[in-house]
């Protein structure tokens, strides 16, 4: 959390009530007295969170405890100054509480959206074998290049015409084009899930081109060799679980947006305060599942 931020939300909640001396333990414990409030064990494990840093020791959490005493300092500074009366840090202090209500109100929200079956969980096993059951790791030799979009079908006319990774290095080195060439072991989670399925075909000696997602960015890959890592359904369980949960509390958040937009009076206004035209699209955040699918089936190797 940015020290600017922090200040934005000690001023913002500020009119929202003072914690009261608590000399028991727990969330409401005061830490701290000052002549603007007191700061409390809720505050500062509030911060640790936004740091990822709820094991920090003493010394740490020392440090995060005086940074919020310096932010409440500065805070009070401001308000004797009548700082948070300037239009532009006022726009800031109602950009920031907006933030901190709405994020309040996702979080109810999506925790209103269930769990995955039994049923569900095990669909979701069997449609990415790539990732499971079929899982498999590859040692390989590959070339890393950029190349332009006008290029790429004669490399892979090359790729087609070659039977060793050595034909396209010449090819490219004739075509003066810089590339990286290495090799390594590959895993299904380390590549995008499209590339990840055009591997699960492959055999020894298959030569493939793989792409970053823009087409600038290209690897041209040759498989040495492939190793069947199988995850099994029952260690899968708790990933998927999660996987799941995480896709159905975004979509039950947008389904629930969505009926928030159709209900109220929005209106769209130009510069001079006019009406504008705008034509209402549905709000569709299409995520791709595969792409947490593949960064999170790592934890089982």
């Amino acid at each position: 959390m940015s020290l600017r931020f922090g200040l934005l939300i000690v001023v913002a909640l500020a009119g929202c009530g003072r914690s009261q001396p608590d000399a028991g333990t727990g969330a409401s414990q005061v830490l701290a007295r000052l002549a603007g409030g007191e700061i409390t064990t809720q505050q500062l494990n509030t911060l640790l969170a936004s740091r990822q840093a709820m094991n920090a020791d003493q010394a740490m959490r020392q440090q995060a405890l005086d940074s919020l005493i310096d932010q409440r300092l500065l805070a009070d500074y401001a308000k004797q100054n009548k700082l948070d009366r300037s239009p532009g840090v006022m726009a800031e202090l109602q950009a920031a509480a907006t933030a901190v209500l709405a994020r309040a109100a996702a979080d109810q929200l999506r925790s209103g959206a269930g769990r995955p079956t039994e049923a569900e969980i095990d669909a979701y096993y069997d449609a990415h074998p790539q990732a499971f059951s079929r899982r498999r790791v590859y040692r390989v030799d590959e070339l890393a290049i950029a190349l332009p979009a006008s290029e790429r079908a004669a490399l892979e006319t090359t790729i087609a015409q070659a039977r060793q990774l050595d034909d396209i290095a010449a090819w490219l080195q004739k075509q003066q084009r810089v590339f990286k060439r290495q090799s390594g072991i590959v895993k299904p989670e380390d590549l995008r899930s499209d590339d990840a399925l055009t591997l699960q075909s492959a055999s020894v000696g298959t030569i493939r081109l793989l792409s970053d997602g823009n087409g600038s960015n290209l690897k041209v890959m040759q498989i040495l060799q492939i190793t069947p890592y199988p995850v099994l359904r029952a260690d899968a369980r708790a990933f998927i679980e999660t996987q799941l949960t995480n896709q159905r509390q975004r979509e039950f958040l947008d389904s629930e947006v969505a009926s928030m937009r159709a209900k109220a009076a929005i209106q769209y206004l130009d510069q001079r305060g006019s009406d504008v035209a705008h034509a209402s699209s549905e709000t569709v955040r299409k995520r791709d599942s595969a792409a947490d699918l593949d960064r999170g089936v790592g934890a089982f190797r």
